[in-house]
């Protein structure tokens, strides 16, 4: 009804249920650019770009199989702000997450409880993250900004479960520039990714 946006459910013949329409009063979220996760409890977890007490964004639940929407986190800016990614659920339950903006800086990567209160801890990026995290064999987060590094022309970086940052790769324009995706773990271990520019 505000065409900010819904959430909805499909039947395998394609029949569609609208399950939430984001809305323009109090703490709605709104644009829900970056899709659904699915996550042990069997729920479906989320992101808005927009809306929110403070207009930066939210995280929201799903609950499986009514519908009933309920939103976890409302970002302030300080914690990040405008995510345009959905959290991922790491192996030891936690949801993970980047912020395009926010922070200390330009962009956060954050992790959030599985369960009320839904705390979450947000640490700062160097230049835009728009694309959700890998976690990979060996237990760390990987994930890219599309700004900021040695060049300022983009980076991947890693993040342990504990937080701990480290820039592993600053694009040169010759390798590459601008990332906006997300890396993924080929069958050799090695991550893979492509760039939207250089």
């Amino acid at each position: 009804g505000y065409a900010n946006g819904t959430v909805y459910q499909m039947t395998s013949l394609g029949n569609v249920t609208v399950l939430h329409s984001f809305g323009l009063v109090g703490t709605e979220g709104a644009a829900a650019d970056g899709g659904l996760t699915l996550a042990s409890d069997g729920n479906l977890y989320g992101t808005t770009k927009l809306g929110g007490a403070t207009g930066q964004g939210t995280i929201f639940m799903i609950s499986v199989p009514d519908g009933t929407l309920t939103y976890l986190h409302q970002f302030n800016n300080t914690d990040g702000a405008l995510p345009l990614a959905p959290p991922i659920q790491g192996s030891d339950g936690y949801f993970y997450g980047t912020t395009w903006q926010g922070g200390s800086a330009i962009g956060t990567v954050y992790r959030m409880a599985p369960k009320s209160p839904w705390t979450l801890t947000s640490y700062s990026l160097p230049g835009y993250p728009t694309a959700p995290l890998m976690q990979a064999t060996d237990g760390n987060f990987y994930g890219t900004t599309s700004a900021g590094g040695t060049y300022g022309l983009g980076t991947v970086f890693q993040m342990t479960t504990k937080g701990k940052l480290k820039t592993i790769y600053s694009f040169d324009g010759a390798h590459g520039s601008s990332p906006n995706a997300p890396v993924i773990q080929g069958s050799d271990g090695n991550p893979y990714g492509t760039t939207s520019a250089g």
